[in-house]
């Protein structure tokens, strides 16, 4: 067997990047490990750190990236850019690093040669096509959503992929599914009604053969660290799996991490605090999570003209304070601190954030602040659930089961979300990081190997 005969399935998410890898014949997608620091090593953090070492500029990946912004820091040409994903759509060009402008679609770049080139190492050899995944909407905004996918696109191009494809990250998700317990993939056709328009929703007819033994409708729900997404889909005996709808919004765990910020966090940062000149700003104490903005704040001259406006004399030490958390990028530190004790809620009552970068954070978080700062986030589950329901002609009765996928998905608010609405037998999942790209793999697969028009994909001209 060649690499003509290999494809990948490329999962790029906000938070963690990983890739599987399908062959013509069957068996299942083998996920493959793309970084050697993380763990698992098939899971990468989406993170690039762009540094000097002496006299020498280097870039790293992943885990590295994240040793690296410990070891270095920000100072000078140091900078550490993660939460890619959820900026692509920006009307950005790009930034300058390490003396020279590097485009958004370069940025992104840097991630994917780093995935392709590990995933080649162990696939044997290069393999030039790929279905790569995307939410089902980028943002509502419409001019947003396709700015961010031609990013993904160029970036795609630019890493080596010359046969290129997309598919909506839900739908594989629930691909992944065609993959039995044994390791065999289960036969199974696709149809579905224009899968990967941004928004897409809709019935679609079926026929040909299924692997359904009575008829299954499945719901599932994939939260990620920038965007939610919802698929429906319905397999009957003797009918292909039917894609019935699919819904997204641009809301999941990196905003839940900026609320829980936002409610909880601030008092360190100046809130209700009184200096000689003044207060801090409002909007100032909103930039503190402001995760998508992070990486432009540091060199944002308003917001340096109005710290030293607080204290021209530097010798107050809590603008003083801020200026070095903006201008260090401290708040990427912070917003990982806010995760770790996010995810720690999920079995503890109560969680101790400890942080140190300019400001000092040391404040304890609890299960209700969580569950207050996720309540937007359940609020759009609900109306996703009621998109995909009403375009399908649904009851939520008529729900065989729900699978959560994606690591916001584990939260407890979650869980007990879904559970309230459609009982504890239908909840199931364990918001699996993997399952999108093995699916993208099965879907690439059909859609490249086989020649197989009916899988929900659609290809790059």
């Amino acid at each position: 067997m060649t690499t003509n005969d290999l494809v990948y399935g490329l999962d790029f998410g906000t938070s963690n990047t990983s890739i599987a890898l399908a062959a013509r014949g069957g068996g299942a997608p083998r996920l493959l490990p793309v970084d050697p620091l993380a763990d698992p090593p098939e899971v990468l953090p989406t993170l690039v750190y762009f540094g000097q070492r002496g006299a020498e500029l280097f870039s790293s990946v992943g885990a590295a990236a994240w040793r690296d912004l410990l070891v270095h820091g920000v100072r000078g040409e140091g900078r550490f850019l993660f939460e890619l994903k959820a900026v692509m759509g920006l009307p950005l060009d790009g930034t300058r690093l390490q003396g020279r402008f590097v485009t958004m679609p370069e940025l992104v770049a840097t991630v994917l040669r780093h995935v392709k080139a590990h995933a080649d190492a162990a696939a044997g050899g290069p393999v030039d096509r790929v279905v790569c995944g995307r939410p089902a909407r980028f943002s509502d905004d419409p001019e947003t959503d396709r700015r961010a996918e031609r990013v993904l696109d160029a970036a795609l191009e630019r890493a080596g992929f010359r046969e290129r494809a997309f598919a909506l990250e839900p739908v594989a998700a629930d691909a992944a599914a065609d993959v039995g317990a044994g390791g065999d993939e289960v036969r199974a056709e696709w149809t579905s009604h224009d899968p990967t328009a941004a928004g897409a929703t809709g019935r679609a007819p079926g026929g040909g053969p299924g692997r359904a033994r009575t008829p299954t409708v499945t719901l599932t729900v994939d939260i990620g660290g920038g965007t939610l997404d919802v698929s429906l889909v319905r397999r009957a005996p003797g009918a292909r799996p039917e894609v019935l709808a699919v819904a997204g919004k641009p809301e999941a765990g990196r905003n839940v991490d900026r609320r829980l910020v936002y409610e909880r966090l601030l008092e360190p940062f100046g809130r209700g605090a009184a200096l000689r000149r003044g207060e801090v700003p409002a909007w100032v104490l909103n930039k503190v999570g402001a995760w998508n903005e992070l990486h432009l704040l540091a060199e944002d001259p308003k917001l340096l003209q109005t710290l030293t406006r607080l204290d021209p004399t530097g010798r107050e030490p809590l603008p003083q304070a801020l200026k070095r958390y903006f201008r260090e990028r401290q708040g990427y530190a912070l917003l990982r601190e806010v995760e770790a004790r996010k995810i720690e809620l999920a079995t503890a009552p109560a969680a101790k954030v400890r942080f140190s970068g300019g400001v000092v954070v040391l404040e304890t978080l609890d299960r209700p602040a969580l569950a207050a700062a996720a309540a937007p986030l359940l609020a759009a589950i609900d109306r996703c659930v009621d998109e995909v329901l009403a375009a399908a002609g649904l009851e939520a009765g008529a729900i065989d089961a729900v699978e959560r996928i994606g690591g916001t998905s584990r939260l407890a608010a979650v869980h007990e979300h879904l559970v309230a609405r459609f009982g504890p037998a239908r909840v199931r999942g364990q918001g699996s990081l993997t399952a999108v790209a093995e699916g993208l793999a099965v879907l690439g697969r059909r859609w490249f190997l086989e020649g197989d028009r009916s899988a929900p994909v659609r290809e790059v001209a």
